[in-house]
């Protein structure tokens, strides 16, 4: 069946700043027009883009009108599993797979769609990593919470961290055999919309003081040494997780809880990047 999450409220504006930071730092080919005209007509016409070899978009021709959306649904594997999907914010990555610049919406999502049939059809792999992903938003927020001083965005992150984490605790395990026999049940659902939507949420909530996620640093870091294998994102997190618990206490054993929730994942985290 397919889900139908809403998200906030109101739509994304793509400015003229945005659209020529997508043009410089995405590789976009075409031509892309915002009028200034209170309509807010945005077209785009034979824009393409490439990742290396491979076509992402290919001669893409559209025209919107404000309060107009459009879906572009992509192949496993390009980001679909992972709060990406459910924030504010793009990521931008050049054609070597660094992390190269971010582009902030300025208004919140109006609603993330999710087809569970496909993510069912999708190798568990994907659902790992986004997993993985989703329960790094509490690790990596959570200890700003004792020098917050009543700081009302950071507590909204974390409580969205936090129940995003503990649905993955109660039915992460679950959905990931449902997805290992192709079953669209309750446990893959809530488990999906944790990944994307609660954690999409976290990430998206800022206030004045900026507050960095540093195993997501981490993890950016690491984009740029070729001696890193390649993988997906929530992999890549799931190491720097590692290396960030070991930053805040050298002493492993007061990260059981971490660690625990890695090992879980370890034909995951085994598959591309050890964490001995």
């Amino acid at each position: 069946m397919m889900r139908i999450t809403a998200a906030i409220n109101t739509t994304p504006i793509i400015n003229d700043r945005d659209v020529r930071q997508s043009g410089q730092t995405a590789s976009l080919t075409g031509n892309t027009h915002v009028s200034q005209e209170p309509i807010n007509v945005v077209s785009l016409a034979n824009v393409s883009k490439n990742s290396g070899h491979r076509i992402i978009l290919n001669n893409i021709n559209l025209k919107l009108k404000k309060g107009e959306f459009v879906a572009l649904p992509g192949a496993s594997g390009f980001g679909k599993m992972t709060c990406a999907a459910g924030s504010p914010s793009s990521v931008l990555y050049n054609e070597q797979g660094a992390r190269i610049g971010l582009i902030n919406g300025a208004r919140a999502l109006v609603c993330v769609l999710v087809d569970s049939r496909i993510i069912v059809q999708s190798p568990p792999r994907f659902l790992q990593a986004g997993i993985v992903d989703a329960l790094a938003k509490w690790y990596e927020f959570s200890p700003y919470l004792p020098l917050a001083n009543g700081a009302l965005g950071l507590l909204v992150k974390t409580q969205a961290a936090k129940l995003s984490l503990e649905s993955i605790l109660n039915q992460g395990r679950q959905a990931v055999e449902d997805n290992r026999q192709q079953r669209v049940t309750m446990a893959l659902q809530n488990t999906i919309d944790a990944a994307i939507c609660i954690a999409g949420l976290a990430n998206g909530v800022k206030d004045a003081t900026p507050r960095a996620g540093i195993a997501h640093l981490i993890h950016d870091s690491m984009t740029y040494h070729p001696q890193f294998p390649p993988g997906l994102h929530g992999e890549k997190v799931g190491f720097a997780l590692v290396v960030q618990a070991i930053l805040q206490d050298p002493d492993l054993e007061k990260h059981q809880e971490l660690l625990s929730l890695l090992r879980q994942r370890r034909e995951l985290i085994r598959t591309k990047i050890s964490c001995h």
